[in-house]
C-alpha cells in the first residue's frame, strides 16, 4: 500500500527535502489539486508554491478556491495530457481514485509525491515515490521554507499547456454560445 519503497510515516525534514528537490529538478512538473486535508491551505500558499515551481495547478471540486481562476498557473482543460507527460507530479490531498483514473494515466516515469492528512490514502491505488502525511497548509509552509528563494523555469512546458487550454476553450465556444435546441 505504501508503494515506491517509501515508508508511510509522518512528514519529516528528509521527505520534504526529497519532495522539493525532485520537484525543482523536473522539466515538466505538475502539482495536482489541493483538496481534502487542506482546510488551512490559503490561496497565497498554493500560489506561492506554483510560482516557485513554475508548475501548472489543476483543482478538483474540493480544492476550488485554493488558487484563483485568473492565476496564470491555474489550468483546467489540459489535466489528462499534463499528467500523462509530466516528469514530476505533486498530489495534494486528493485521492488517487476514479477521478484521476487511479493514477493509471500518469506518466509511468514521473516521480510522484503525495501529500495527504489521511494516511490510508497515501500510496493507495498506485506506487508513490514520496509519501507525506500531514496538514497541507503546514507541510506546504515547511516545503516553501525548504525551497528557499529559488525558482524553477518551465516556460516551454507552460506555454504548450496554455496553448492547448486556449485551443480547447476556443473549440468549446461554439457550443457554449449556441442557440441550438437541444444544445447538444
Amino acid at each position: 500500500r505504501g508503494g515506491g519503497g517509501t515508508s508511510n510515516v509522518p512528514c519529516s525534514f528528509a521527505k520534504r527535502r526529497c519532495a522539493s528537490s525532485k520537484a525543482m529538478r523536473s522539466n515538466r512538473p505538475s502539482p495536482a489539486s489541493p483538496s481534502k486535508g487542506s482546510r488551512r491551505l490559503k490561496p497565497e500558499i498554493a500560489g506561492e508554491l506554483a510560482e516557485r515551481l513554475q508548475a501548472p495547478v489543476y483543482l478538483n471540486a474540493m480544492g476550488r478556491g485554493s488558487l484563483p481562476q485568473d492565476h496564470p498557473l491555474f489550468f483546467s482543460r489540459t489535466r489528462r495530457g499534463a499528467l500523462a507527460n509530466a516528469d514530476a507530479i505533486f498530489i495534494i490531498g486528493t485521492p488517487l481514485d476514479f477521478r484521476l483514473a487511479y493514477g493509471k494515466r500518469f506518466n509511468a516515469e514521473a516521480k510522484l509525491v503525495q501529500l495527504d492528512i489521511d494516511p490510508t490514502e497515501l500510496g493507495r491505488n498506485r506506487d508513490v515515490d514520496v509519501l507525506i502525511e500531514g496538514d497541507a497548509g503546514a507541510v506546504l509552509d515547511q516545503l516553501l521554507a525548504e525551497l528557499g528563494d529559488g525558482r524553477s523555469e518551465h516556460a516551454q512546458w507552460l506555454k504548450m499547456l496554455r496553448d492547448e487550454e486556449t485551443k480547447t476553450w476556443a473549440e468549446r465556444q461554439e457550443f457554449l454560445n449556441s442557440d441550438a435546441v437541444p444544445i447538444h
